[in-house]
Order: C-alpha cells, then sequence, then structure tokens
C-alpha cells in the first residue's frame, strides 16, 4: 500500500475546496475581462486604416470573432462549477480542467501587437494566477500527481511552506470504505492506493465513464545528481497507470 502523507491530503484537500473553486473561478473571470477590454478599448480607437492591413493584424475583427468566443464559455462554467462544489455534486470536477492550458494555445496562434504595453501586462497577471490555480485543480480533478510531488520532494510551484499551517491535521484511513479494483467510487473523498509508490488521489462518481480509477504509480526514478550540491533528485523519470484498490482517508 502507498504511504499516508498527511501534508498530501492536506494539499489534495486544499486544491479541491470549494474555496479553491471560487479563486480559480475568480481569476479565470479575471482573464477573460482583460481580454474584453482591450477588444472593447481597440473598438472605441480603431486606427483609421486599419482595412488597409492583413486580415491578422485587424485586432477587432479576429480577436471579437476568434479569440473570445472561444474564452467566454469559461466564465460560465466555473460559475456553474462552484455553484455544484458548494453542494458537494461530483459533476464540479467534470466541468473544469485544462482551461488555461488549452486557452494558451488558441491565443498564442494570434497576433497581439494592436495591444497596449499596459493591457499585455494585466492579461499577463492574469494569466499567471489563473494558470497556477487551474493547473493545481486540474491535477487534482485527473489524478495526475506524482507520488512525491506534494510530499517529500519538497516545496515547489504548486505550494510553499509559508501557504501551509502551523499544523497539520491527522488523518487516518477509513477501512469501511473501499473501492476495490475495477469498481468505481460512490463516495466523494480522497483515497490511498493500494499499490506502493503512488500518491493519495481524489476519487468522485462520474457517470460521464465507465472505466474505474486507476493510479499513477512511479516505476522509475530519476538519476540526476546536481553537481554544485551532490543531492539526487528522487522525482520520478517513469511511471505507469495502475489498476487498484483505494481505501477512503479521513480526518
Amino acid at each position: 500500500m502507498a504511504i499516508l502523507h498527511p501534508l498530501e491530503y492536506y494539499l489534495l484537500e486544499q486544491f479541491s475546496s470549494p474555496a479553491h473553486f471560487a479563486a480559480t473561478r475568480d481569476a479565470i473571470i479575471a482573464f477573460i475581462d482583460a481580454h474584453e477590454a482591450a477588444c472593447e478599448r481597440l473598438q472605441k480607437d480603431l486606427p483609421v486604416r486599419i482595412r488597409s492591413e492583413p486580415f491578422w493584424k485587424q485586432g477587432e475583427v479576429v480577436w471579437s470573432s476568434r479569440v473570445l468566443p472561444n474564452i467566454r464559455g469559461g466564465r460560465k462554467r466555473y460559475i456553474q462549477a462552484y455553484i455544484l462544489r458548494t453542494h458537494n455534486d461530483p459533476e464540479a470536477f467534470y466541468k473544469v480542467g485544462h482551461t488555461m492550458s488549452n486557452y494558451s494555445k488558441g491565443i498564442s496562434e494570434f497576433w497581439n501587437g494592436w495591444m497596449t504595453e499596459e493591457e499585455k501586462k494585466r492579461i499577463w497577471n492574469a494569466d499567471v494566477l489563473a494558470t497556477e490555480l487551474d493547473k493545481k485543480l486540474t491535477l487534482t480533478v485527473d489524478g495526475w500527481w506524482q507520488e512525491g510531488k506534494l510530499t517529500y520532494l519538497g516545496p515547489n510551484s504548486h505550494y510553499s511552506l509559508d501557504s501551509l499551517p502551523k499544523r497539520i491535521p491527522r488523518y487516518e484511513l477509513d477501512k469501511n470504505v473501499r473501492v476495490e479494483k475495477g469498481e468505481k467510487p460512490v463516495e466523494i473523498g480522497i483515497y490511498l492506493p493500494d499499490v506502493e509508490f503512488a500518491p493519495a488521489q481524489l476519487l468522485y462518481p462520474n457517470k460521464h465513464t465507465t472505466r474505474s480509477p486507476v493510479s499513477r504509480q512511479g516505476v522509475k526514478r530519476s538519476e540526476w545528481v546536481d553537481e554544485d550540491t551532490g543531492k539526487r533528485d528522487y522525482s520520478w523519470d517513469e511511471t505507469c497507470w495502475a489498476e487498484t484498490g483505494w481505501t477512503l482517508i479521513r480526518r
């Protein structure tokens, strides 16, 4: 069985909480609003000869017809997801994730030279925060964390010592609540897999799939060693998806 790390459970609990849903929602809405404001300003201050420019440089046409319609849906989706999360509805987890990575791929294809430096800065700042929060949510609801990322590998881009409470709560296994290999969960919660070298994972009822949950299990560790400090990197170079049973973790 995997190791029950209180820190790992605490962070997964935080990243799947209504508060994190709300923070991610607000950050994504701020990202959308920053683009809306920039396009609105451009439409009010169009260059005289903009129609003589190549189509890809006509920002108010391209961004209003291709960019904004592709990101506006995130506002409603994350508002709905937050409401569902506050009601402990597992559908909340299905509605979120991968949003900012998809936005970045799509938006990067379009020229933004029409934006002011202030607009670019506002969008950049909103992008950084929304991407950070949405990534934590994505990794948590999809079960993509690698073992060690939230424990012995130490503070990283996903959490800092300052963000932790002075004392991590105590947790224990509830052996009365099990998800056996090949079964689907019926209760939302964070579970410990039976296989070793695997992290705890958020599991929830998912009506959109017939598959049982799998665990991301470490197979081969990195052998990289820092030449200056002599410290070895214990992260995983190779992982696999393992079918396994699960036990619920409780405070």
